[in-house]
């Protein structure tokens, strides 16, 4: 019997040693004071940490903002006009390059505003441009004004333009615009509505006939609603590109008149409020008032490069 007990204890003792030597090559994970928890809780706090945004001009959706985009544009002319006569006869159109008006391009006054908040932003743009040119004369005659070949001609023509647009942005959506850091690409689409007005004069000279008669002129003030859309990419808040394209016209009476207009334009803005600009900016027009030989018309194109400045607060 005593042999028996011996052999028990003996049996109890070596499995409570087997045990003791077994812990320490227990995997870690199952160990209940595994230290690698503290790493995941710091990147964890690190990452809930909110980016607050970047106040840049398109992302302040809560308050009014403005900029301001004064520069020069530097167009050519081209197309064709018609004076009206008093006289009943026949009464042609006059080339711009009969006048030499088509051949270069001249500085304007050229300018926009744009005020903006939330959806809904109201634009206004205009411009001032003139041209005085003398050309050789060419048999024929402009309204009342008759020409012979080789009569030295003076021709001034100057158009003036200010244009009011309200702007509704439909894409992207409100939630989409408010991001935190800055974006690699911002984008906006704007529908647009507005009136143009116009302001045309126009003086050709035969300065070859000393008489009183030696000049006829036509000054005309048309307004035309348009509509458009207008397009923005920004990038890294610094670079942006605009694309706006209008349409419009109006029969008012015996006035008609039609518009296109397409301007394109790039932006680089070194600190936050301030920027430099160059685009590109064709505009078509057809004005007409009035009918028969008594008719006056103006149509063509101005063209050509603008360049200026952004502020914007």
């Amino acid at each position: 019997m005593s042999r028996l007990i011996g052999m028990i204890a003996a049996f109890v003792a070596g499995a409570g040693t087997a045990q003791g030597q077994a812990q320490p090559v227990q995997p870690p994970s199952e160990s209940p004071a595994a230290p690698q928890a503290t790493t995941p809780a710091a990147g964890d706090a690190a990452a809930s940490e909110p980016m607050a945004p970047d106040a840049k001009f398109w992302q302040r959706e809560d308050r009014w903002t403005a900029r301001f985009e004064p520069g020069a544009w530097y167009p050519g002319l081209g197309g064709d006009v018609k004076l009206p006569r008093s006289t009943p006869g026949s009464n042609p159109r006059t080339g711009m390059r009969e006048l030499n008006q088509d051949g270069g391009s001249y500085l304007a006054p050229f300018g926009e505003v744009n005020i903006r908040r939330g959806d809904w932003s109201l634009a206004a743009r205009g411009f001032v441009w003139g041209s005085d040119q003398t050309a050789v004369g060419v048999d024929g005659r402009v309204g009342d004004l008759t020409i012979e070949d080789g009569d030295e001609v003076f021709s001034s023509i100057d158009v003036s333009n200010a244009d009011l647009e309200v702007r509704y942005t439909f894409t992207p959506a409100p939630e989409d615009r408010l991001r935190p850091g800055k974006a690699r690409v911002r984008t906006r689409l704007d529908a647009m509505g507005g009136v143009r007005l116009h302001d045309v004069d126009v003086l050709v000279q035969n300065r070859s006939l000393s008489s009183p008669g030696n000049e006829d002129s036509a000054q005309e003030l048309f307004l035309t609603p348009v509509v458009g859309l207008k397009g923005s990419i920004e990038f890294y808040d610094q670079f942006s590109i605009d694309l706006q394209l209008a349409v419009g016209g109006l029969p008012w009476g015996d006035q008609q008149s039609l518009v296109g207009d397409v301007l394109v334009g790039g932006t680089w803005k070194p600190v936050g409020n301030f920027g430099v600009q160059l685009g590109y900016r064709a505009l078509f027009f057809d004005f007409s008032s009035g009918d028969g030989s008594g008719a006056f018309e103006l149509t063509g194109s101005l063209q050509g490069l603008y360049g200026g400045i952004v502020i914007e607060f």
